[in-house]
């Protein structure tokens, strides 16, 4: 599974509000047929992001683990 940061996501939400803009003016213009398809895949890739990618850092990192002739190790 991909897996993004909290700074990404909220670089994301960023690129989000932008694409937001960019479709009011295009919109506006009456062309945004033209790019509906373009504009919908990438608008997919972020909500995948925003919501079913996993998180990694701080709050939700993951805890090492170390195997020694089968013998499971982790940190206290």
């Amino acid at each position: 599974m991909t897996k993004i940061d909290n700074e990404g996501v909220e670089q994301l939400k960023n690129v989000k509000n932008a694409l937001d803009v960019m479709y009011q003016k295009l919109e506006a213009k009456g062309v945004f047929s033209s790019v509906q398809e373009e504009f919908e895949y990438i608008a997919k890739i972020i909500d995948s992001a925003q919501t079913q990618w996993d998180r990694i850092g701080f709050d939700n990192q993951a805890i090492p683990q170390v195997a020694v002739n089968g013998i499971n190790y982790k940190p206290e």
